[in-house]
């Protein structure tokens, strides 16, 4: 560049930054010195580029030892002015200018991934990125403040009312500016600023605006001038800058890493100070000759690191940052992550992550190769971030969030789907978020000061909050309280939240605050509050809050302000709302023009007060508290569930990834977790670490099975690659478990004395807290299968050849029998119909199967199944349906609400063939034929069996060699072109199987499947397969009850409104129950039926009809082909009210968990333990004699007069005692000997459970992060407790940690300079919690302890062991 222009360019913008203009229409980062200095988005921008999610820009820096990180061109001035003029060129400098060292890494992808189509649509392979842009740019600061201002006058016109003197007035001001302007002469712009002046409080132009006030000089912005009264009184919108970013959806998991590291590191640059502004031009030589200016008439900033017009006293940018599974990413060396297999076994499939020559394309700023001096480690340390994380921008984000600028929130794993995880999931969210919090990024101590906020004082906080007793005694703290920085629940995207005790889960693990978006997308009926107390079941509260501005993606524009004002349903109430602004979904975060915005409608008119310094998500929550304790007329309150009319479909949509799930949860959660507890209780060491360094090794499955639990991922909302790694990692997850399991009980066995009775034994252990039955495979091929029956978490051995019998009074025997030909002489009859026939005793329940339609009725019940009769009138209760579904757009996502009216039943009067089975005797008829007057002998002999089936198949595609068809409409292609048998030309058959199942309670057990290879597959039209039942004995006025996370959810069957109907598909875990009224003369009646389902979630219920659906097909994101594979569902029914015991028993049968098998294989690798081969076998319920150790815990009421019921729902190991094992054998040896019992109370009666445990000395009450609760949960039998008599934990969450933390709690880092000598042990013993009793001993050598229960509550307990 020419000295004189050089010369003009330094005195009209001597502060101005100089940028890097990067536009290759995709994303990318920028690497310098080894390190993510910004993330890039490409893009054109639009006719305004503020709407769209470009940033092409990077401020550039003259060197590293620059004082000011935002260095204007007077710094590159000075730094070429050190340089010799004789010195020759060298490696990073040319002749007339300087070179800066800059690595562009490049992602084959924008912001949406590479959708072809439309955004949705599956990844296009053959798109293309093209680079547009590659130069650098000197910002005009004038030039940017006038462009922002009159933007926002021209928003500020839009948003205000049509005619409304705000809208006025922002019209004049905006001509007058537009008069005033002349793009050629420099001085109009400073003219145009003044005249737009009026509109705004922030100083546009030096000299001009509000006086300033006393305090050194410094500007005060309006809203922090106004009084503490007039800002309780007035709207208030709190600016929150956040970056949503999918964990996966439309890319697969591994670009979530580069999209957090790209996003963050933008953050921590806007934080830092560079401020790269929005569209930046370049200024070319022959640009015209501005006007001369004097001195002091250019910009001046109001401080280092603020744009203008900001306050400097305060940070510039809050930034929320949640999951810290993005986090593990970035820091690396979590061996949970591993960027690479992340997109298939070596990283090198479709989707790789980008790497130097793989996926990746570098570039440098000055078009160079990567001979230049630290180019070349900036590739190398682009390539390695994906795999090893990057140190040095994680140390920056460490950093920002000591400094408050960047808040953690969330509190849970990753932001998961709340309608399909079990409770133990939601348990493992917070519990390995808040150890990742604290292990990794800052202890709770550290996470901030207590900042007023909105200018509340502690003490009016503590008032605020006085609804909830822990929330009180935090604020009552004062500044020693920390600031919720992982205190508030964060799902801004969630589809609904279908698990009703959510808030109590919030609560018990220290939060209180709650907030999420998505409702706003709600069809028809949107949510009635933005701000309110959301209640659970058991009485438990948060404080929620739904944005009103309809997004969480605002680009902090005038619209954005004037929505979260006027679209304040509780306006009145609570007048603070939240803003989120940055861009999300895809990544990149807030940006310098929205910072800008911000700056400038602070104050603006028409604008509400804009909090937008000095603010936090706990700030937030705090003055919306002190709102809604000032307004006489008080918050609202929502009870239970909070349904999203809109994305039904993801309860069913990619079924591979719902069975994986549900699989890979019931293994590692709670399968591995009873194995590793039943191993500690049947040690007779002080404490052993085999049990939770087995569990320890788990963690990394576990994480995975929490990242897989993302609610783009789970739902099946992803592309392809995104769920075959999370299928990968939950099948990998299953079998690791599986395997600990084995290994735990065989060295359990092993310790107690019991293994080697014989060389052919097995052992069984039942991880459920529920009885099981079933079948196990036989010990030689062509044997029976073996039939088993055993309690809740025990163990049972069984000898060579040996079956386990049911272990009730009453056996209950299924045969299967087809019926007598018709004889010759009569006229001609269809065939021969199988029955399926449960008998105990004289009572029996048969069940006709129709082979051609695959229905079911019951044709015989005795007086003590006579539910079943009259629940089903006789008549056929179950049938196939086809669906055919036409989301509007979110394919995947959506079922529409009339696609019923479109259904048509997939198999009719014409059939193929079916087989009968019982025993071990089978044989096949086809239909149209004389059937045999009798079974095989060996199956006429099966009348002391315990299972019995009928198979029948149905032609799927081109009709059978002999014609047979099996398509239920009139047209015999109807079905065809939708669903097919692969090979084409293949046998292949759909086969619906009616099993018996027998055990506590019979069983229909229905399983749809093709055979091995052949799973069903879907093309042509959008089709949902479904199952119908129809039980015509009901009433339509019934209830139904949907199995949730911790509880279940009840509604009518029979919609009541508009509101209702819109609820036309509901999720399920395991079962829905469908049952009749209770009369109102003394509770008499109900009665109904139980449809049970594994991995199967969708359901609808109308009336008397259940419809569950079990595949759906879905064009994107992933077309698939997907597999149904098997189908496996049931039904049972029951009479009078809902047992839930009874619903869990019989879930179990058929959504497991499955039992743990022991061979002599698994005893005798096994046998290197060091576990004392004398010692004693601790049982809780049977003499050694016995083959039988266990129940490992029990729970039932104190007494049969009390009706509450308690449910044990899992048995596991301290999460302090696997962290010890992980860091230190011996500091696990030192731990206390305990278990975790978790128990729920089910009927929403309180009361005191007795709890019956191995021999234990005390029992204390936990939260759910496991910390002990003051004061315990009591209250009367037969009441609820009411709200004020909540638990408050000894530790509330932001309470201040001791000076001197016990050794356990240090992290990682922490931990490897801590000194041996001065660690203080973790306790080894402690007292039982207040409340608690011990009772007495029980039988072989239990103890039983009285605990009480809240109504609907879940309650956590520490047994300390003997």
């Amino acid at each position: 560049m020419a000295d004189a222009a050089m010369t003009r360019l330094v005195a009209e913008h001597a502060s101005d930054a100089v940028v890097f203009v990067w536009n290759s229409d995709c994303e990318a980062a920028a690497w310098v010195n080894g390190t993510t200095m910004c993330g890039l988005t490409g893009g054109d921008g639009g006719e305004i580029p503020e709407n769209s999610d470009r940033r092409a820009e990077v401020v550039l820096s003259p060197s590293a030892t620059t004082a000011s990180p935002r260095a204007g061109l007077a710094a590159w001035a000075a730094e070429l002015g050190k340089r010799p003029a004789t010195a020759s060129p060298g490696p990073d400098t040319t002749e007339g200018g300087f070179v800066c060292g800059m690595v562009v890494e490049v992602a084959c992808n924008g912001m949406f991934g590479v959708g072809g189509g439309t955004m949705i649509g599956p990844p296009d392979p053959h798109r293309t990125f093209p680079l547009k842009e590659a130069h650098c740019a000197v910002v005009d600061g004038l030039g940017w403040r006038l462009y922002h201002a009159f933007l926002a006058a021209v928003d500020i016109a839009k948003a205000c009312e049509a005619g409304s003197p705000s809208q006025r007035r922002a019209l004049f001001a905006g001509n007058a500016a537009l008069n005033a302007f002349d793009r050629r002469h420099r001085p109009s712009w400073e003219r145009a600023l003044a005249a737009l002046q009026p509109l705004f409080e922030a100083p546009l132009v030096s000299g001009v605006g509000p006086t300033v006030e006393s305090g050194g000089g410094v500007y005060v912005p309006g809203w922090a001038r106004r009084t503490a009264r007039r800002r309780r009184a007035a709207p208030r919108v709190h600016a929150l800058g956040h970056c949503h970013i999918d964990t996966a959806w439309l890319w697969p998991i591994a670009e979530s890493a580069r999209k957090a590291r790209r996003s963050w590191a933008s953050v921590v640059d806007l934080l830092a100070g560079r401020r790269a502004p929005g569209p930046a031009t370049g200024l070319p030589d022959a640009a015209p000759a501005r006007g001369s200016h004097a001195e002091g008439e250019h910009e001046a900033d109001v401080g280092p690191g603020c744009a203008w017009g900001e306050h400097p006293g305060a940070a510039p940018l809050v930034f929320a940052v949640s999951q810290p599974a993005q986090m593990a990413m970035l820091t690396g060396g979590e061996p949970w992550w591993d960027g690479a297999a992340s997109c298939g076994n070596d990283g090198s499939g479709p989707g790789a992550p980008p790497a130097e020559g793989r996926g990746c394309t570098t570039a440098s700023a000055a078009g160079r190769p990567a001979a230049r001096p630290g180019a070349g480690g900036d590739l190398a340390a682009a390539a390695a971030a994906v795999k090893c994380g990057d140190g040095a921008l994680w140390a920056r984000l460490k950093a920002a969030v000591a400094a408050g600028g960047v808040v953690p929130v969330g509190g849970m794993w990753v932001e998961p789907d709340a309608n399909l995880i079990g409770g133990e999931s939601w348990v493992r969210q917070l519990v390995e978020a808040r150890r990742w919090y604290a292990c990794n990024l800052v202890t709770e101590s550290s996470a901030g000061a207590y900042l007023p906020g909105a200018g509340h004082s502690p003490s009016d906080v503590a008032r605020a909050c006085a609804w909830e007793p822990a929330t009180a005694a935090a604020a009552a703290a004062g500044p020693s309280c920390a600031r919720f920085s992982h205190g508030v629940a964060w799902l801004p995207d969630t589809f609904g939240m279908q698990c009703a005790q959510l808030p109590a889960l919030l609560r018990g693990a220290g939060m209180d605050a709650f907030l999420t978006q998505k409702l706003s997308w709600s069809l028809v009926h949107k949510h009635p509050h933005t701000t309110f107390h959301w209640r659970a079941p058991s009485g438990q509260r948060v404080l929620a809050h739904f944005p009103p501005s309809d997004s969480y993606n605002t680009k902090a524009r005038a619209a954005d302000l004037v929505s979260s004002r006027d679209k304040n349903k509780d306006a009145g109430r609570c007048d603070a709302t939240a803003l989120l602004f940055g861009h999300g979904d895809g990544g990149g975060g807030p940006t310098a023009a929205m910072l800008a915005s911000l700056s400038v409608l602070q104050g603006a008119e028409g604008m509400p007060d804009l909090v937008s310094r000095g603010t936090s998500p706990a700030a937030f929550f705090e003055d919306a508290a002190f709102d809604a304790a000032a307004s006489r007329a008080g918050l609202s309150t929502w009870d239970g569930e909070i349904h999203l009319e809109l994305h039904q479909g993801t309860y069913t949509s990619i079924p591979a990834i719902k069975r994986a799930h549900q699989d890979a949860e019931a293994a590692l959660l709670i399968v591995a977790e009873a194995a590793a507890a039943l191993e500690l209780s049947l040690s007779r060491t002080t404490a052993t670490t085999a049990p939770a360094a087995a569990l320890a090794g788990l963690v990394p499955s576990v994480r995975r099975l929490l990242t897989a639990q993302f609610h783009d991922i789970l739902p099946g909302t992803s592309i392809a690659l995104a769920h075959r790694v999370a299928v990968e990692w939950l099948r990998t997850g299953q079998a690791e478990a599986v395997a600990a399991a084995v290994a735990s009980v065989s060295r359990a066995l092993l310790a107690s004395g019991r293994a080697g009775r014989g060389v052919a034994d097995r052992w069984l252990f039942n991880p459920a807290a529920t009885h099981l039955s079933g079948l196990l495979p036989a010990d030689r091929p062509g044997d029976p299968p073996l039939q088993f029956s055993i309690p809740p978490l025990s163990l049972r051995r069984i000898g060579a050849g040996q079956s386990v019998g049911p272990m009730d009074e009453a056996d209950v025997v299924c045969s299967a029998e087809l019926a007598a030909p018709a004889a010759a002489s009569a006229p001609a009859a269809p065939p021969a119909l199988p029955t399926l026939r449960f008998a105990r005793g004289a009572d029996a329940l048969a069940f006709e199967v129709d082979p051609a339609a695959a229905t079911a009725r019951v044709v015989a019940a005795s007086d003590a199944w006579a539910a079943a009769e009259a629940v089903t009138a006789g008549e056929a209760f179950h049938s196939l349906v086809r669906c055919t579904d036409q989301p509007w757009f979110w394919d995947a996502w959506d079922v529409m609400v009339d696609r019923s009216e479109r259904a048509e039943l997939l198999l009719g009067p014409r059939a193929g063939r079916y087989e009968a089975t019982a025993g071990d005797g089978e044989m096949e008829v086809p239909l149209g034929e004389p059937a045999p007057e009798s079974l095989p002998p060996a199956a006429a002999a099966g009348a002391g069996g315990e299972w019995a089936r009928v198979d029948t198949r149905h032609r799927l595609g081109p009709a059978a060699a002999e014609g047979a068809s099996a398509l239920a409409s009139s047209d015999p292609d109807a079905w065809a072109p939708s669903c097919y048998a692969r090979p084409a030309d293949s046998a292949g058959c759909l086969t619906v199987r009616f099993e018996g199942v027998s055990g506590p309670d019979p069983l229909l057990r229905i399983t749809t499947a093709l055979p091995p290879g052949q799973g069903m597959h879907w093309r042509g039209r959008r089709d949902s397969l479904r199952a119908v039942f129809r039980f015509a004995g009901l009433p339509t006025s019934c209830v139904a009850t949907f199995d949730t996370a911790f509880g279940a959810a009840t509604r009518p069957a029979t919609a009541r409104d508009a509101r209702e109907d819109m609820l036309h598909e509901t999720c399920m875990h395991r079962w829905v129950a469908l049952s009749a009224p209770m009369s109102a003369a003394g509770g008499a009646g109900g009665g109904g039926a139980l449809v049970v389902a594994r991995a199967k979630h969708g359901v609808e219920v109308r009336g008397n009809c259940v419809a569950l659906t079990l595949d759906r097909r879905v064009e994107a994101p992933d077309p698939g082909p997907h597999a149904t594979g098997e189908c496996a569902y049931a039904v049972a029914f029951f009479s009078g009210p809902l047992d839930p015991l009874w619903a869990r028993r019989t879930a179990a049968a058929v959504a497991g968990p499955a039992p743990v098998l022991v061979g002599p294989a698994d005893l005798a690798a096994a046998a290197d333990s060091s576990c004392p081969a004398d010692a004693a076998l601790e049982t809780c319920g049977e003499p050694p004699e016995a083959g039988v150790v266990g129940p490992l815990c029990s729970v039932a009421p104190a007494s049969p007069r009390q009706r509450c019921c308690p449910l044990l729902e899992a048995v596991k190991l301290p999460r302090l005692a696997v962290d010890l094992a992980a860091r230190s054998p011996a500091g696990a040896e030192a731990g206390a000997r305990s278990i975790i019992v978790r128990v729920r109370e089910a009927c929403g009666l309180s009361g005191t459970a007795v709890l019956t445990t191995p021999p234990a000395t005390a029992v204390r009450l936990l939260d759910l992060l496991e910390r002990p609760l003051s004061p315990p949960i009591a209250a009367p039998a037969g009441r609820a407790i009411a709200p004020a008599e909540l638990p408050s934990v000894a530790e509330p969450l932001g309470a201040a940690l001791p000076p001197a933390r016990p050794w356990w709690e240090l992290s990682d880092q922490e931990w490897a300079v801590a000194a041996p000598g001065r660690a203080e042990a973790p306790p080894a013993r402690f007292e039982s919690s207040p409340g608690v009793e011990r009772v007495c001993p029980g039988t072989g050598g239990a103890t039983q302890w009285r605990v009480p229960i809240g109504a609907l509550a879940v309650v956590t307990a520490e047994v300390l062991l003997e």
